[in-house]
């Protein structure tokens, strides 16, 4: 999955650079300061000063997210442990590239007049000072980096402008997704063994729901509720390839899962589009609920997936859109009625061509 260009990483470039000239005009740290340099010398420090936080930045990414995460889900991440790393990487980083091989490559400078302009112990001084700023800087990052990775964005930035102290009410694209076999799995690895599985399968999934622009509503039991805004279109077809990513992604994984649970986990899956009412609920542990008919169809729908040995079932006709239907075979359910759901319906089947 392509990572987004971190925004705020660009406004904490631009913070620390006029902070650390501030401290620079004070005879803080190295004696030359970015207003002593040419335009083309500032831009040069300011962008070799950006690009060493950002390469900070990424190398921490890939350690804490890639490696620790994946590689060892049961190993705590703490959020103060992931700054004082990333804020020592992007110092270090931004710090040897800006101070040293930027005097050195760019303006010519030699080690031995480097450090005879500034003595190593205002080198140290200014490190530690940069070192504050970015781990304030980065701490900030991270709570709310967290704060979106425990709530889902839309869910979190909902919370802090409080959209939903009144009731709101919306539509949502909403697809459920439930194990297959649960039952019986959750009986052959015991408790405790079930719930890593489960840990594994619905962290991993996070990538394909990412990719497909969704977001998480609840994980309830062996269950996920991702949900999309249908203002694009294109978002009904994203719901459609995003099941079949999950279960390929898992499908690809199954040489691991077999070896740790000696299962291949995969998911039933129901599409359905409609309106519900959604507010923020609770004092003590705060909500956003979502209240409505539509939630109660979808998972009839996903019953009548689940009895009928189907994988996926959808409530429209209008989806795959023409640009994608060769990619998949669909058959029509007509008249299905399901439970507590007034209306007869009209369902779809779809599997992969």
């Amino acid at each position: 999955m392509k990572k987004k260009f971190p925004l705020p990483i660009i406004l904490t470039a631009i913070i620390i650079v006029i902070g650390l000239e501030l401290i620079q005009l004070t005879n803080i740290g190295t004696s030359k300061t970015i207003f002593h340099f040419s335009l083309m010398e500032s831009i040069e420090f300011a962008f070799s000063f950006f690009f060493g936080l950002i390469a900070g930045f990424m190398i921490t990414e890939f350690l804490f997210d890639t490696y620790f995460y994946t590689k060892n889900i049961k190993t705590p991440v703490f959020l103060l442990k992931k700054t004082l790393v990333q804020a020592f990487l992007m110092t270090l980083f931004a710090f040897l590239i800006s101070e040293v091989l930027f005097p050195i490559y760019i303006l010519n400078v030699s080690l031995d007049e480097l450090f005879a302009e500034s003595p190593p112990l205002e080198y140290v001084h200014y490190f530690l000072i940069l070192y504050l700023v970015t781990y304030v800087v980065a701490l900030i990052f991270n709570f709310f980096n967290e704060l979106k990775r425990r709530f889902g964005l839309a869910t979190a930035y909902n919370l802090i402008v409080g959209k939903y102290h009144t009731p709101v009410r919306e539509e949502f694209i909403f697809l459920f997704i439930d194990l297959k076999d649960s039952t019986n799995s959750c009986h052959a690895l015991g408790d405790v063994k079930y719930l890593q599985l489960i840990q594994r399968v619905f962290f991993e999934i996070a990538d394909p729901i990412m990719a497909a622009g969704g977001d998480i509503y609840q994980y309830a039991g062996d269950e996920v509720i991702i949900y999309w805004k249908p203002e694009d279109p294109e978002n009904y077809n994203k719901a459609i390839r995003c099941f079949f990513a999950i279960n390929e992604l898992l499908e690809d994984n199954s040489s691991s899962y077999k070896r740790d649970f000696s299962i291949t986990p995969q998911f039933y899956g129901a599409i359905h589009k409609g309106p519900v009412l959604t507010a923020e609920v609770g004092r003590l542990k705060v909500l956003i609920e979502h209240r409505g008919l539509a939630l109660n169809i979808t998972g009839r729908i996903l019953e009548f997936v689940k009895a009928s040995g189907l994988s996926l079932v959808i409530s429209s006709d209008k989806y795959p859109s023409d640009a994608h239907k060769a990619a998949y075979i669909i058959k029509q359910y007509e008249n299905i009625q399901l439970r507590s759901v007034k209306d007869k319906m009209t369902l779809y089947s779809i599997e992969t061509a």
